[in-house]
């Protein structure tokens, strides 16, 4: 399960919050949580508030959502850097990171030539078609084959906004 911790406006998703510490200490499930960045704010704030947001529950891991939709700028260089220091702040923390996006989504807010994957090891990738398989998927941002596919969502759950998604064998 992947779990928003923060919104696009730079604050700290409460209700997401609170379904990782209940998803963690009740259900011990299999979470991942993904930040939507705010591109106007410094992302080392922003992380920051996110990993004092998780305190006990860290090394969960922090994706990057790159998507059209979140109110990025125009210009595809600065949201590149954007996004590549936002990368690099997570795992400054000490924490897994990674992104999800769409190739189509990528190639928009930064651009074809934007390398995202250095040593992000994880790549989500989204293509709500319902199906839990990676046919359809075409490389972007140097990353190869995804690690996941959300197949379906967002939707609500606990009054927390979820995304299901397939792992790649």
């Amino acid at each position: 399960m992947m779990v928003r911790i923060l919104r696009n406006n730079g604050t700290v998703d409460r209700q997401g919050r609170l379904t990782v510490i209940v998803g963690m200490s009740t259900y011990r499930r299999a979470m991942t949580t993904f930040v939507e960045p705010c591109p106007r704010l410094d992302p080392r704030t922003q992380i920051r508030a996110v990993v004092n947001a998780l305190h006990v529950y860290r090394r969960l891991g922090i994706l990057v959502a790159v998507r059209a939709e979140d109110g990025w700028g125009t210009g595809k260089e600065e949201n590149c850097r954007f996004v590549q220091t936002m990368l690099k702040v997570v795992e400054d923390f000490g924490e897994r990171t990674g992104v999800i996006s769409s190739t189509e989504d990528w190639e928009k807010v930064v651009g074809e030539k934007c390398v995202g994957s250095g040593n992000y090891r994880i790549l989500v990738w989204y293509m709500r078609d319902g199906k839990r398989n990676m046919e359809g998927y075409k490389a972007f941002g140097g990353f190869g084959l995804p690690d996941f596919k959300i197949f379906k969502g967002p939707t609500e759950m606990c009054k927390s906004i979820i995304d299901i998604g397939y792992r790649r064998p």
